[in-house]
């Protein structure tokens, strides 16, 4: 289910002149004359309207610092397309099933509760554009993005070696990502993207704080020009399927790349840490 809620700064902004209005109306409506109202009231009117006014500026100035926030959980039952003006994203454990497309425009912030899903993909998931703001999906303890979501202050933050579990992409399944900054995830051994039998293809995007990057077990998986650092077991992890590989950058990774199975294309152009 998906829940919408305006950013706090324009609710403070409709309810300000809310009241400017219950305040003036009556007043231009008993003189009859609305651009000499403000010289019939009194000061304490008037002082009431500077007080309003003041109010008003203020909410529109916190425009910048206060979010919207979007919760999902559960299957979606129709297309969707995800954009920043709903940003945050709050997610878990979200189902795109066979049929359904989910696509996430650039500059989407999604933040995913501790130890919840992601995305379970038998559908179509889509997210980022190459040439445009770049799409992040983090903690939902990340106060670096977005801001305090879950308004704890410091109490709380991401484990530095992630904290969700990913995004599982199943047989039947298209995912297409790039220009996306994955943050602590893959909390399990199943990676921030497992691929269960789908068709993945990730570029220009990075994982950063995770346990694993990628876990290929079966379908065909397009890993090119990412960045993996503080990956804390492997960026890259195969036991089946098909993977083709290239130029992808790795640093503080403990195993940058494990072929345990199935066939793979090395394209050239890796560089950085780690054993391959």
């Amino acid at each position: 289910m998906e829940i919408d809620h305006p950013p706090r700064a324009l609710r403070g902004v409709f309810l300000c002149y809310t009241l400017l209005i219950l305040i003036l109306v009556p007043r231009t409506l008993i003189r009859g004359i609305f651009v000499t109202r403000y010289f019939f009231m009194n000061s304490v009117a008037r002082r009431a309207v500077f007080f309003i006014l003041f109010l008003c500026f203020s909410f529109w100035n916190d425009a910048s610092v206060a979010y919207a926030e979007t919760r999902v959980s559960g299957m979606l039952s129709s297309d969707a397309i995800w954009t920043p003006a709903g940003s945050p994203y709050i997610i878990s454990n979200v189902v795109i099933p066979t049929g359904v497309s989910l696509r996430v425009e650039p500059g989407t912030v999604i933040k995913v509760v501790p130890g919840s899903w992601a995305f379970t993909v038998s559908g179509t998931l889509s997210m980022g554009s190459l040439d445009s703001e770049g799409v992040i999906m983090t903690s939902y303890l990340d106060d670096a993005v977005s801001g305090d979501t879950n308004k704890d202050g410091a109490t709380t933050e991401p484990s530095f070696f992630g904290d969700w579990n990913g995004i599982v992409a199943m047989s039947g399944g298209v995912v297409t990502i790039t220009n996306t900054s994955f943050r602590y995830g893959a909390a399990s051994s199943y990676g921030t993207i497992a691929n269960k039998g789908a068709q993945v293809t990730v570029t220009h995007s990075d994982f950063s704080h995770s346990g694993m990057g990628f876990n290929i077990s079966a379908g065909m998986t397009d890993v090119f020009d990412n960045t993996f650092s503080d990956i804390n077991q492997r960026g890259i992890y195969q036991t089946g399927g098909t993977l083709r590989f290239g130029r992808n950058f790795f640093e503080r990774s403990g195993i940058a790349i494990f072929l345990a199975g199935g066939l793979f294309h090395n394209d050239g152009g890796n560089s950085g840490e780690g054993e391959i």
